[in-house]
């Protein structure tokens, strides 16, 4: 009864407005910040460790690394994501890898400037935390029974070019008027908001309880 309910067309078109309103603004703050944090990263850390101990050559040097370890952590997350999309729900996906990037920025933040091994760590897990968010978002409609139509696909990637301009910006705002450690903050801070936008969208289209209310 539940599925024949969800399949009516009137609910369809709500599915369809929770995706794409929602998705939209999850990808606006979730891209945002993989565009953002990497961007500012190599600069973020020759600032704060210009002479790493342990670290081979300048901060310049270190900045780069680090910044290759993100991108490699990132590309990896990726391909093992083929995989695990074929056991793991995208709504599951999309919460507990934006939840890994809150945990990882959150890391970042308190430790600022204390450690490059724990800089290491947290580098790592938000390359992993921000490879899913894009791709699971694409798969909600699949997983939700509706149909991708071109303006939906529309409104979800308008949202993560909106967050790829917006973010950055926002980020380097905050960087010239608070110093080096608002990058963290505002990572933290917008990481914040995409967990409560993506535990809205596996609330209200993915229970009962809740697509009914919307």
């Amino acid at each position: 009864a539940a599925a024949d309910w969800r399949k009516s067309e009137d609910v369809q078109r709500v599915v369809r407005r929770l995706v794409g309103g929602l998705g939209s603004v999850f990808l606006l703050t979730a891209m945002g910040v993989k565009l953002g944090f990497s961007s500012w990263l190599a600069t973020y850390v020759e600032a704060t460790y210009p002479t790493a101990e342990g670290a081979s050559g300048s901060g310049a040097a270190l900045g780069a690394f680090v910044t290759s370890t993100y991108f490699a952590a990132y590309v990896l997350a990726k391909f093992v994501n083929v995989r695990m999309s074929a056991v793991v729900r995208p709504h599951v996906a999309l919460l507990s890898s934006t939840i890994l990037t809150g945990v990882a920025a959150a890391l970042l933040l308190v430790t600022h400037g204390a450690g490059t091994g724990v800089l290491f760590v947290g580098v790592v897990l938000m390359g992993i935390g921000t490879a899913i968010p894009f791709p699971a978002t694409f798969s909600l409609p699949g997983q939700a029974g509706v149909t991708v139509k071109s303006h939906l696909v529309a409104l979800l990637l308008g949202g993560e070019y909106a967050g790829e301009v917006i973010v950055p910006v926002v980020m380097g705002e905050a960087i010239e008027a608070s110093g080096w450690a608002s990058l963290m903050v505002t990572t933290t801070a917008i990481t914040v908001l995409s967990v409560a936008t993506a535990s809205v969208i596996a609330w209200s289209i993915f229970t009962d309880r809740g697509l009914a209310a919307a």
